[in-house]
């Protein structure tokens, strides 16, 4: 016995009697089968009900071989049963459904643009249009027809028809299926074959919104919002605004540019910082020389430094090892510890190596090469750097 599929005519329903004629293992959960059902089950695009069976949480609704799987935790007895589905999730999903339906429509009057898939998400939906170009513009022009069509509150029908019924209608697109065709039709606006739930008027969808466009290879992908979700995303999007407007003491339509000065503004310092950061290191470079302690003709530098900018040690080890006869053994300490050894092209010294032989002191990784090595972990890290100048040939 196949499941009477009730969605079909009326996707307003959502309390109603059934007898459970059928109850399978499903995974490790249990598949019910009813006699009859308003509950949808996830198909082209559009998820799936929730709501409860005798008091048990639908999980999931899926079709296998034309019959209705309600998916519950728990085994429940056959016989009678009490449905409920979940009004909030089914209308969300008629609005983006009729939105989307209206969307594809407008795609295809304005620009040709044919629907080749369809996904509502947990937060926005999208469709794909076979365009090859498009911009804001184009999409202003969707929006504005689209939204005017949900302003006249059109009314919504679906019908089921035969092939020869078929010819009769201005199709958006041809169905898949050869039987049981149903039709679902925007007055003035869309006729598709369609199984999915939709408003009984277009003023139900609300609004339309798209969010985004994302090129495809021979396509565009459209992110969009109806009625609920777009009240979310407003409001989000209003609060965003408003909060940065206050933080910028810039109105809502000056934003854009009070936004690009503050990011010039902030370059503008960046570059500022990392000149005076410069002559900072220039300075310490020329300190640290002018305090180096010679061997063997070889000029060696060492120094820990506390709560440092790693980059900046970094910066001065380099600057160090640019100049004939050096070789800097330099090490932060803070959150972390680090080690960074580098020397001049004239030494033969390997960094590599001499780091290798104190990282274990601090239980810590590292490398790097001949010139240059840096590394770190965690202990004592004036003692990992004494053990080093000891370990240093030269």
């Amino acid at each position: 016995m196949n499941t009477q599929k009730l969605y079909y005519i009326d996707s307003y329903t959502t309390d109603f009697q059934a007898n459970i004629i059928e109850i399978t293992p499903f995974e490790d959960k249990f598949a019910l089968i009813l006699d009859k059902t308003y509950f949808y089950p996830e198909s082209g695009g559009q998820g799936a009900d929730k709501g409860t069976i005798n008091g048990e949480e639908v999980v999931y609704v899926t079709e296998k071989q034309d019959k209705t799987l309600h998916i519950v935790n728990s085994k429940l007895e056959t016989g009678p049963a009490c449905c409920s589905i979940d009004w909030d999730t089914r209308f969300d999903h008629m609005q983006q459904h009729s939105g989307q339906h209206i969307l594809s429509a407008c795609f295809y009057k304005l620009y040709n643009g044919e629907t080749s898939s369809f996904h509502i998400g947990k937060d926005s939906s999208t469709i794909e249009i076979d365009v090859e170009n498009f911009d804001n513009a184009m999409i202003e022009q969707i929006e504005k027809l689209a939204n005017n069509i949900v302003f006249k509150n059109a009314p919504v029908t679906s019908d089921i028809v035969d092939k020869a019924g078929l010819a009769q209608l201005p199709l958006r697109k041809q169905p898949k299926v050869d039987s049981n065709i149903r039709i679902v039709n925007i007055q003035d606006c869309d006729c598709s074959p369609c199984g999915g739930t939709h408003v009984k008027n277009t003023g139900e969808i609300g609004i339309i919104k798209i969010k985004r466009l994302e090129k495809q290879k021979h396509s565009y992908k459209f992110e969009f919002v109806c009625g609920r979700r777009a009240l979310i995303d407003y409001t989000y999007k209003n609060y965003t605004i408003n909060k940065l407007g206050a933080q910028l003491s810039a109105p809502e339509h000056e934003l854009e540019n009070a936004f690009t000065r503050f990011t010039e503004d902030y370059k503008g310092l960046q570059k500022q910082i990392s000149e005076l950061r410069n002559e900072v290191v220039s300075y310490e470079v020329q300190h640290l020389m002018q305090h180096a302690v010679e061997i063997n003709g070889v000029k060696l530098i060492t120094k820990t430094f506390e709560n440092r900018e790693f980059n900046d040690i970094k910066l001065i080890a380099q600057s160090i090892a640019a100049t004939p006869s050096h070789i800097a053994l330099l090490a932060s300490k803070g959150q972390s510890c680090q080690l960074i050894f580098a020397r001049s092209e004239d030494q033969t010294a390997n960094m590599n190596e001499l780091l290798r032989s104190v990282l274990p002191m601090l239980n810590g990784k590292g490398g790097g090469s001949p010139k240059a090595a840096q590394g770190g972990g965690s202990g004592d890290i004036d003692a990992a750097l004494a053990a080093a100048v000891s370990n240093l040939k030269l």
